[in-house]
């Protein structure tokens, strides 16, 4: 699971290259509320880019991925239930059982 801290990269780079250029087309704009409204669109994206980041660096550190845990259903809650049934119809798939995953709707 340690490798899915390094595809924190992807979105940390396209984030930070908007902000770059939301940036750059601050400083061609002459209005003030604009060039307000751009500087803190870039700083919220670069707030993003780093939180993003800096959960990719701890996966990467702990290779504990906290999505992969809920998809897993290590925490209640309905995504718990979905995974454990359709856990149940890989096993059983895998045993030639039925292959289809049992419906959660309506609970």
């Amino acid at each position: 699971m340690r490798w899915m801290g390094l595809m924190a990269l992807i979105p940390t780079a396209g984030l930070l290259t908007v902000s770059f250029f939301v940036l750059f087309a601050v400083e061609k704009v002459h209005g003030k509320n604009l060039k307000t409204f751009g500087k803190a669109v870039a700083a919220i994206l670069i707030i993003v880019a780093s939180l993003i980041f800096s959960k990719g660096v701890y996966t990467l550190v702990t290779g504990d991925c906290p999505i992969m845990k809920a998809m897993c259903g290590m925490k209640g809650g309905q995504m718990s239930d979905i995974g454990s049934k359709c856990g149940d119809m890989m096993k059983s798939g895998m045993q030639g059982g039925s292959g289809t995953c049992p419906s959660t709707y309506g609970k």
